[in-house]
This record gives C-alpha cells, sequence and structure tokens, in this order.
C-alpha cells in the first residue's frame, strides 16, 4: 500500500476543503438572502429552520477549519526556532480574559524556552487554556496555573485547572480526532482541541499526558525533548 507523502497529504486536504467550503459558503449566502427577504413570511417553524440551517452551515466550517489546522500539524516541515513559552502564555492568556464571559484567572511563571513552531506552540497552549476555561462547572470561576519543573534536564509544563475533569470509557481516547466526551447541549466544540494539541506535540517529539488533579479538575502535562 502506497501512502501519501506530506506534500501529498497538504495538498489534498486543501482542495477537499476548497470543495467542501464553496457549496458551503452558498448555503450560507442563501440562507443570509432567505431571512432578510422572506423574514416575514418565514414565522415559528420556518424561523427555527433557518436558524439551525445558518447554525449547522457555522459548525460545519469550523470543523473544516479544525481538520484543516490538524493535517497541517502532520505535514509541517517549518524549521523551529527559540520559542519563550512565558511569552506564549502571556499572550494566550491576554486573549482569553479578553474574549471571555466570566472572570478567568490564569497564573503562569517561570516557563522554558524551547525550540518550536511559535505559531503552533501558540496553538498547543490556546487549546489547552481554552479548554480548561470551557470545561467547568456552573456558576464556577475558571482558575488555571500553569508551571515547570525539570527532569534530568529536560523541562516539564504542567497546566493545572478547577473544571470537571475527565473520566469515563472514552477518557482515554481524548487525543483521537472527532472524539467528544460531552453533548453539544452541555458543552460546544468539534472534538478537535486536544487530537490538534496531540499532533502538535508528535511533530515536535514531546509528549503529552493528563491526570486528575487534587482540586477535581484536570492537569496537563506536556515533557518537552528541545530546550534552549
Amino acid at each position: 500500500m502506497d501512502f501519501l507523502s506530506k506534500d501529498q497529504l497538504s495538498d489534498l486536504s486543501h482542495n477537499v476543503a476548497h470543495d467542501l467550503k464553496s457549496p458551503l459558503r452558498k448555503i450560507r449566502q442563501f440562507s443570509e438572502l432567505l431571512a432578510l427577504d422572506y423574514s416575514d413570511v418565514l414565522k415559528g417553524e420556518g424561523e427555527l429552520y433557518l436558524e439551525a440551517l445558518t447554525e449547522s452551515s457555522n459548525e460545519l466550517g469550523g470543523l473544516i477549519d479544525s481538520l484543516l489546522q490538524y493535517v497541517r500539524c502532520l505535514t509541517d516541515t517549518r524549521e523551529f526556532e527559540t520559542v519563550d513559552l512565558n511569552a506564549v502564555l502571556t499572550k494566550v492568556a491576554s486573549d482569553i480574559q479578553f474574549n471571555s464571559k466570566s472572570d478567568v484567572t490564569i497564573v503562569h511563571r517561570d516557563l522554558p524556552a524551547v525550540k518550536a513552531n511559535p505559531d503552533l506552540t501558540l496553538a498547543l497552549f490556546s487549546n489547552l487554556l481554552s479548554n480548561a476555561v470551557r470545561f467547568v462547572g456552573p456558576d464556577v470561576q475558571p482558575s488555571i496555573e500553569i508551571y515547570a519543573t525539570e527532569d534530568h534536564g529536560s523541562p516539564i509544563v504542567y497546566i493545572e485547572d478547577n473544571g470537571i475533569g475527565i473520566s469515563g470509557t472514552g477518557a482515554q481516547k481524548i487525543f483521537d480526532p472527532l472524539v467528544r466526551l460531552h453533548s453539544k447541549n452541555e458543552f460546544q466544540g468539534f472534538g478537535m482541541g486536544l487530537a490538534l494539541c496531540k499532533a502538535i506535540c508528535d511533530l515536535h517529539g514531546w509528549r503529552i499526558g493528563h491526570f486528575d488533579n487534587k482540586i477535581g479538575g484536570t492537569t496537563f502535562e506536556i515533557k518537552f525533548s528541545q530546550v534552549v
């Protein structure tokens, strides 16, 4: 069996995404036209159907973008450079706190610099912290602490949250693409965030894992192999 090269896989994914996005754009455009020109006709159930159509098309668009980003992690060939994780976490924390509807506490300290793809490293921590903010219990203010230790000269970074934790039969598969542990009604998402994190770590030769912490949430750990 012949396998696709990285370049072939990258080209294929972009072509498929283009073919999917083209009809999706038309669905969105005609949905908007229906809402504008026939709002006086589409009452009751008709209005609900149109809202469901718009919501589903937006969800599909987000899923396509997530899959494209996932393939990029599998095929990226950019040379690594020095990345200061303190600077990365400062930006991620600022973005999350600015966009969050609730108060979010994010503390990080004394993180190492590593050899990495800066864009993918940003995506890695953005996904992990966004999940920590999203998967919390009702009336719980998200609190996240990021800190580092060292093992035989290799740094380990921990992301500790006070969320709902990860449990159940699906917990072993959380790094697989399109795996959701909760229904869409409970928590929104595409089931791609942690798969993306795993792909980014694999690309760099890092190891990512998770365990339950003492406050009932989840702690993710990333063991880095390339440091400055």
